[in-house]
């Protein structure tokens, strides 16, 4: 996307939700979206031994989501996150979505929740934002890099991906076969949002 028509795009979306006029000044502005059905969310991981790729699904959200948009050197967000269920990740192979459910305290923390906290304005994409990610009751922030951005009427489009460590979150890398196969620390979110204005 070329010549500035995200940022032209972003404001757009501001001043359709709010209907005020925004100023270069800082300013925030309320904002509610729905998430669409087609909204994506995949997590990648390796081991020593093979990688492997867990589907969210679980329709992502019914609910009005409802954010605070703060417009300044970048756009700034505050509000209620997304949430997912941890037992609702298929990584094709039950053994698989055991470990994982039970490296994530499914049964004590049934959610792990994402929201944007601060995005750049950017001419094109690719452009970098700050994720919070919520898992097992401890939250980080962590960069993703939005790599599509598309919009029409009153529908959004945007994908992107970024890395997380279990151990940030005080969660210890699962391992298997008597410790023989061993999944490394790092995992990749990988997510494709459609939101409804």
């Amino acid at each position: 996307m070329k010549g500035g028509k995200i940022t032209i795009l972003i404001l757009g979306v501001l001043y359709l939700c709010t209907g005020t006029e925004l100023s270069i000044a800082r300013q925030t502005n309320n904002v509610s979206f729905f998430i669409n059905e087609d909204s994506k969310l995949r997590i990648n991981g390796t081991s020593n031994v093979n990688d492997f790729e867990c589907f969210y699904n679980a329709p992502i959200s019914s609910d009005s989501v409802f954010q605070s948009v703060t417009f300044g050197d970048s756009l700034f967000f505050e509000g209620k996150p997304i949430q997912f269920k941890t037992s609702s990740f298929d990584c094709g192979k039950r053994a698989i979505n055991r470990d994982l459910q039970k490296t994530l305290k499914a049964d004590d923390f049934p959610f792990m929740e994402l929201s944007i906290k601060t995005a750049e304005i950017a001419d094109s994409v690719p452009f970098s934002s700050d994720l919070r990610v919520s898992i097992a009751g401890k939250t980080n922030i962590r960069p993703v890099t939005i790599t599509a951005y598309s919009s029409s009427d009153s529908k959004i489009t945007f994908s992107g991906n970024g890395q997380i460590l279990l151990t940030d979150f005080g969660l210890e890398p699962p391992t298997a076969l008597f410790g023989l196969v061993k999944v490394n620390d790092e995992i990749e979110i990988n997510f494709e949002l459609s939101i409804e204005l």
